[in-house]
This record gives C-alpha cells, sequence and structure tokens, in this order.
C-alpha cells in the first residue's frame, strides 16, 4: 500500500520534504509584492517600454521588463530570465496558488492535517491552477526557451494526478489517492525547484568571481509581454478579489473536511464501545429446566 512519508511513519524523510517545500514557499512569498503596484510601479512591457528613459548607464528597473527572481533584482540587482505573463492577473495569482498547494502538503506531512480531508480541496486547487497556466504554456517558463510545450505536458500530468485522486477519492482507494498526491506534488514542485537550482547557481557564481552572470536575453522586455491572454483581458484588479475568495474557500473546505472526518472517526469510535459492551456482558439466558 502506498503511503505519503508523515512526521509519524518516516520523520527524516517527512522533515526533509517538508524542508524544501518550505524553502521555494519562502522564496515564492517574497516575489507577491513585486507582482503588484504596492511597493512601485510594475515592470514595463514591450508596450509601454520607453527608450529614451531606459537608454542611460543605470535605467530604472521597470526597464529590465518582468523578471523570473524579481525579488533578487529589487534586492540584488541580479538579472534573470525574461517573462511574458502578465504580473497581476497571471504571476501574482499563480505564485499564490503554487504556495497554497505546497502548503496543504507540507501540513499532511507534518500530520496538522489528515490527507483524507485534505483531499478534496488539494484536488479542486491543483486542476484551477492548472488550468490557468493553459493560456500562456507556450510563452511561459520553461516552453519558451527549451522550444516546445512543456508546460503543456506537465499541465496534462497534473490534470491525470487529479483524475487520479477523485478516483480514489470516491472509490476509496488509498493507493489511487497518495499516487494522486505524488503525481501533483512532483508537478507543482518542480518549476520553483529549478527556479531555486538557478538563484543558488547565480549565487554561487557572485561569490566565486564578484559579479552576477551575464543575462542571456536582451535587457529589455521582451516582445512578447503586454500581447498575452491575461494582459489584453485587463481588469487587474480582479486578481486580489479572486484570490481572496480563494484563500477563504480553501479554508472553509479544510475546516468543513476535518470536522465531518473527525465526526466519522467518532461515530466509528462509538459504535465499536457499542459492539465491544454487548459483547462482554455477562447476561445469560434464563435455563429452563426440563420436567
Amino acid at each position: 500500500m502506498l503511503k505519503l512519508p508523515t512526521a509519524s511513519t518516516h520523520p527524516k524523510l517527512a522533515y526533509a520534504c517538508t524542508a524544501a517545500m518550505a524553502s521555494v514557499i519562502g522564496l515564492n512569498l517574497t516575489k507577491l509584492p513585486y507582482y503588484t503596484p504596492a511597493l512601485g510601479p510594475l515592470p514595463m512591457t514591450s508596450l509601454d517600454y520607453d527608450p529614451q528613459k531606459c537608454s542611460g548607464a543605470s535605467p530604472p528597473d521597470a526597464c529590465y521588463g518582468m523578471l523570473t527572481d524579481i525579488n533578487l533584482e529589487k534586492w540584488f540587482g541580479f538579472h534573470g530570465t525574461r517573462m511574458a505573463s502578465a504580473p497581476e492577473l497571471f504571476l501574482f495569482c499563480h505564485n499564490l496558488m503554487g504556495i497554497v498547494v505546497l502548503l496543504l502538503v507540507c501540513l499532511v506531512l507534518l500530520e496538522f492535517i489528515s490527507i483524507e480531508a485534505a483531499t478534496p480541496t488539494f484536488l479542486v486547487l491543483s486542476a484551477v491552477f492548472a488550468i490557468h497556466i493553459l493560456p500562456v504554456s507556450m510563452i511561459g517558463i520553461p516552453s519558451r526557451l527549451v522550444g516546445f510545450n512543456l508546460n503543456g505536458v506537465v499541465i496534462a500530468i497534473t490534470l491525470f494526478g487529479v483524475l487520479f485522486g477523485i478516483y480514489g477519492h470516491c472509490c476509496g482507494s488509498k493507493d489511487w489517492r497518495v499516487a494522486s498526491w505524488v503525481v501533483i506534488t512532483g508537478c507543482c514542485f518542480g518549476a520553483p525547484a529549478l527556479d531555486l537550482k538557478g538563484v543558488v547557481e547565480a549565487l554561487l557564481r557572485l561569490w566565486s568571481s564578484g559579479s552576477w552572470p551575464i543575462p542571456l536575453e536582451p535587457s529589455r522586455p521582451l516582445e512578447l509581454s503586454g500581447h498575452c491572454f491575461f494582459a489584453r483581458l485587463g481588469c487587474n484588479w480582479l486578481a486580489y478579489p479572486l484570490m481572496a475568495l480563494m484563500l477563504a474557500a480553501v479554508a472553509v473546505s479544510l475546516l468543513r473536511s476535518s470536522h465531518t472526518r473527525c465526526c466519522e472517526e467518532e461515530e466509528g469510535t462509538s459504535s465499536d464501545d457499542a459492539v465491544g459492551s454487548s459483547g462482554s456482558s455477562d447476561y445469560e439466558p434464563l435455563k429452563v429446566a426440563s420436567s
């Protein structure tokens, strides 16, 4: 029978997996404010790029366009890979949903919540997370860099994982349910893990040579930026109520699932106690003497 490594069954592996996911969660949490206008103007796109403003020796950070590691650009001047996706309606929502998915996995591994209670929420959120990427799957990273729709392959695998989970949850198959969690977690963890690997390599380069790696792409917004599906939608403000609604729905769903699970376990315990009590009774039927 397949089982996730939890704190009680495989503590070392569970804590190692949780630490790896926590590092990715922490790194991506620091990106979220930079996908909004909260900390200053958003990076330029090909539509609003200003050559005069950006032609100096030290152009503003906004001139470089959206970067994979925009937090490190703001903090240390590191220029990562360029991105073409809309910052608010896609990157903000994408990162926040990915963080919540990995956070659910951490909570299950540390046994703050059972896999049975978390599965419905996990599957719905994972499906929305995957489908949200579809409109920009080809122009996103790593698809744009490798030259084929690698994001589309990952989306398909994730949705197959969701189907595994639905089958396992509805039919009571623990193996299918655990397989679903493993497949989806691998897909959601892969991209930020590669990003973290790139950050570590860049830091090692800075430590050894005293300079950041030279960007492979020009230091200006991509031509695709400002033209993606989410950028054309407009209504960037919709990202915030949608994500607030998502967080509220996740919290309510987890609470209801946990409460239902606890009630079922209590009912099962009460039934077992009742059966045990009747089975251990000292009552004996009256014997009628035969004449």
